[in-house]
């Protein structure tokens, strides 16, 4: 399904079987009908095996494989001692002031739930959590939205049959300073949302969560990747890799799709990806004098 909020699909395939599952869904939807008919897949890995498979195939449609973004993920394969050496030193030095402070003054517990029979409950809380800071003022919080409240309910029950979900808490003093919503699939876990009270942010309870949630990742054998899924500021604190995201979009082979589709596409897709390499290039290092 279609949705804002569904930044990325892929489908979940058995390993070798990919080609065939592509080969058959694109000629099943083209079959005498590929002069009428446009398919998209968005926001897809750029090394899926769909890009690679769609790259090195013949179709008889207009094959545009555009630029969408950039995502962050942490390599959770390795130690997590030899991970945090890639962290600043300042960084560093403040979550340990922030633990020590909490340790010190204040009764607190970090949790992670994986999925069960309380997820409902569970994510009642995370939106009560999520709304306490600056979210819940510019009303971007989903429980600003109720169509957000629906969507993300109907996915919780959807994850909850397959016991994917987990959440991940900090408590401090009896209350959820810090919140997240993942998703597990395989070796990767994807933090689909996160929150945190707004009250106890001199206490770095988002950070410090985060430090507890990629500290058992890597010592667990299960997962490889946290994902982020976004390329938000705030990542690059964590020393995220990096991992482009494409669109595909197969048009009909006529003239009018090519001047009206195909061209303003491509031609977006290159003015996109070169903005982004612009505003993200080096900055050049000044030299003191």
């Amino acid at each position: 399904p279609a949705d804002p909020h569904t930044m990325s699909v892929q489908p979940i395939v058995k390993p070798g079987l990919e080609n065939d599952l592509i080969r058959n869904a694109i000629s099943e939807i083209v079959t005498d009908r590929w002069q009428e008919t446009t398919i998209e897949i968005t926001r897809v890995p750029e090394e899926s095996s769909i890009v690679s498979f769609i790259r090195n195939s013949v179709y008889p449609q207009f094959c545009c494989i555009g630029f969408d973004d950039i995502g962050s993920y942490i390599d959770t394969s390795g130690s997590f001692g030899d991970y945090s050496k890639e962290l600043s030193s300042g960084f560093r030095r403040n979550m340990r002031k922030a633990g020590n402070r909490i340790r010190k003054n204040y009764d607190s517990e970090f949790q992670i739930i994986r999925s069960g029979t309380n997820d409902l409950d569970l994510f009642q809380r995370f939106l009560k959590v999520e709304a306490l800071n600056w979210k819940g003022r510019r009303g971007s919080a989903i429980s600003g939205s109720q169509y957000l409240v629906d969507f993300y309910t109907e996915l919780v029950y959807k994850f909850q049959e397959t016991n994917r979900l987990e959440w991940h808490i900090l408590r401090i003093n009896g209350d959820d300073a810090a919140m997240n919503f993942a998703i597990t699939l395989r070796h990767r876990m994807t933090l689909f949302k996160i929150g945190y009270d707004e009250k106890y942010a001199r206490l770095l309870p988002g950070s410090l969560l985060m430090e507890h949630v990629l500290k058992n990742a890597c010592d667990s054998s299960d997962i490889k990747e946290v994902d982020f899924i976004s390329d938000a500021d705030w990542h690059n604190r964590w020393s995220p890799r990096k991992r482009r995201y494409v669109n595909i979009r197969l048009y009909p082979r006529t003239a009018t799709s090519f001047l009206l589709n195909y061209l303003p596409r491509i031609t977006r897709s290159f003015a996109k990806e070169q903005l982004y390499l612009y505003v993200n290039r080096p900055k050049p290092k000044t030299s003191k004098k």
